[in-house]
């Protein structure tokens, strides 16, 4: 099980995992991951995993999904919203059932869904299993050297406090920097 596995050479595993199948499925940069999952370790790969593929991600809060039955006309509407800002290409939820409805109501008919419950999602979601089996720790560390340091890495929406929320850049050179000095202040 995925979600239960610990230590640095799985979580490794796990990341080149997702980035590889990222890479085989044709995923692009203007296509971002979009995640509907708490956070978890399944949730790191993804979000490293994309970055890794130079996949930009957009974690999304769990609220959004849901709450979000009862957010306006239809429901929904500030994942619609979210879902309309970024285009994502894929959808990874961990959990089947809690967002079940929420990717019925808003996926792009186009959009891969992955979840570690895809019967819980409907019948073309992919087992987040499927894409964990493969992972290419070398290959991934390859991509990873040759990536645009101006590219968008992450998608961070704003609280939406204001209206609704928007999607703030990080790119991969904010990221590595971001890193960089959390090892100078804290160390490994």
């Amino acid at each position: 099980e995925p979600a239960t596995r610990h230590g640095q050479r799985a979580g490794r595993a796990d990341v080149s995992a997702v980035a590889a199948w990222l890479g085989r499925l044709g995923a692009t940069a203007d296509r971002p991951v979009m995640v509907l999952s708490e956070n978890s370790p399944v949730h790191a790969a993804w979000m490293f995993g994309g970055i890794a593929a130079g996949v930009p991600v957009c974690s999304v809060s769990v609220n959004y999904s849901t709450l979000g039955v009862t957010d306006g006309e239809g429901g929904f509407q500030r994942l619609r919203h979210v879902v309309d800002l970024i285009r994502p290409g894929v959808i990874f939820a961990e959990q089947g059932a809690p967002f079940a409805a929420a990717i019925r109501a808003v996926a792009p008919a186009d959009a891969v869904v992955v979840s570690g419950a895809p019967d819980e999602i409907g019948p073309a979601a992919v087992d987040l299993a499927e894409v964990l089996a493969r992972p290419d720790v070398d290959g991934v560390g390859r991509r990873v050297a040759g990536l645009d340091p101006t590219a968008p890495a992450r998608y961070l929406l704003t609280s939406g406090s204001t209206g609704r929320p928007k999607a703030v850049i990080h790119t991969q050179a904010m990221m590595t920097g971001n890193t960089v000095s959390g090892a100078q202040a804290m160390g490994d």
